[in-house]
């Protein structure tokens, strides 16, 4: 049980990570929609953008190294969520 609570943890903080990759961009201007509109129009970007996130709570969980109060794991997740949708992710085209 415990395992699930530590992948939902990092996928949650990935997510988060790809949540300010979204709020820099509109910031910075580069994005006009809005959230809903920008998961929701290039659906197979962030489709890919998410598996991203899960590949890489997984790659966590394999290392074994997963002390959930380490600063070092939420920056590593924070930035694998935040590289994985500057990557991936888009905004769609009107």
């Amino acid at each position: 049980m415990l395992n699930y609570l530590v992948f939902t943890e990092l996928v949650l903080i990935g997510l988060f990570g790809g949540l300010a990759n979204y709020t820099v961009n509109m910031a910075k201007g580069h994005i006009q929609c809005n959230f809903l509109t920008y998961l929701s129009g290039a659906f197979t970007a962030t489709l890919a953008s998410l598996g991203a996130i899960v590949m890489a709570a997984i790659g966590v969980m394999q290392s074994g190294a997963v002390d959930l109060g380490s600063p070092t794991l939420f920056v590593l997740m924070f930035s694998s969520g935040y590289i994985c949708d500057n990557t991936a992710n888009r905004a769609p085209t009107p």
